[in-house]
């Protein structure tokens, strides 16, 4: 199964096309779940079950993210000495995806749910725009120890960041 999760079985330029597929896969999921809600709200009005949906979208499209990031951020910031470092990690991981999803689900509940849009999408911006930052400050060594691994973590988050971004911008932009 290792081999399997990290496509070890693969050449690097299969194994970044294993990885655009799966992004582009998830990214059809994400959008068909926002564009399924917005059909059945024009379609129903604003139910409270409509206003549940959107909560749980901003929760798993981009509460997740925020939450992926900020595992790699604590990565980053828990002290490789602390015993039961793993547990941190992974409680920052739980942590802020509960946040998020409380977070998510309180403002659309309320009829705000673009708030939450607008407020978690600008964390996964925050969050992911910091890694590179945050392997500077951290751990400078190891980023010139491993710099491809670190190059690729960091490239992703900023790419994610940059989405992330954009995305919020282009929201902001809808409310005025």
């Amino acid at each position: 199964m290792h081999g399997l999760h990290y496509a070890r079985f693969a050449p690097p330029g299969l194994r970044w096309l294993y990885f655009l597929s799966g992004v582009c896969g998830t990214a059809v999921m994400a959008s068909g779940l926002v564009l399924f809600v917005m059909k059945r709200r024009r379609q129903a009005g604003h139910r409270w079950t409509h206003r549940l949906a959107d909560g749980l979208n901003v929760a798993i499209i981009a509460g997740l993210p925020a939450a992926m990031l900020a595992f790699l951020a604590g990565n980053r910031l828990v002290p490789a000495s602390l015993t039961g470092r793993e547990d941190w990690e992974t409680g920052i991981f739980f942590m802020a995806w509960a946040l998020c999803a409380l977070h998510a689900l309180f403002q659309a509940l309320r009829g705000q749910a673009h708030r939450a849009w607008q407020a978690q999408l600008g964390l996964v911006g925050l969050l992911g725009a910091s890694l590179p930052v945050l392997d500077l400050l951290c751990s400078p060594a190891a980023f010139y120890t491993l710099p491809g691994l670190h190059m690729a973590v960091d490239g992703m988050g900023s790419g994610a960041a940059m989405l992330a971004l954009y995305a919020r911008h282009k929201l902001r932009r809808q409310d005025t």
